[in-house]
């Protein structure tokens, strides 16, 4: 099969699940930054290409995102599979399934709070902020 040169910009979390993709394929796959977006360079066959654009929207779908309140810092968690189907059971039975720190363990408080939490209306306070780091 052709293959051709494919250039994606992607956010790090993407760009970090790309690459776990391309190794356990044996493809390579170069990755450059510039101005905090990050190019991730690949030679694929149509096949593989239309693999890598669901692993995209996939990668996105699951992707948390908030920005603190005070300083406008954005914070951002890939969510694994199972991360998500929690996530969209919380979605509709919210506090009932108890609490958010239990449910979620491996996201960082404070997205946790900005981009999961309805009740906290998206409001979060990054770490730096908080004065924890």
């Amino acid at each position: 099969m052709e293959r051709r040169k494919v250039n994606c910009e992607v956010c790090k979390e993407v760009a970090d699940a790309i690459k776990a993709w391309a190794v356990a394929r044996d493809i390579s796959c170069f990755r450059s930054e510039c101005y905090n977006n990050i190019y991730v360079e690949m030679e694929l066959t149509e096949t593989e290409i239309e693999e890598v654009d669901e692993l995209i929207d996939d990668c996105y779908d699951r992707l948390l995102t908030c920005t603190c309140s005070e300083c406008g810092r954005e914070g951002r968690y890939l969510m694994s599979e199972m991360e998500n189907k929690y996530y969209e059971n919380y979605q509709i039975m919210g506090r009932q399934m108890g609490l958010i720190q239990n449910i979620f363990p491996n996201i960082p408080a404070w997205i946790r709070s900005g981009a999961i939490d309805k009740y906290s209306g998206g409001f979060c306070i990054c770490p730096e902020c908080c004065g924890l780091i």
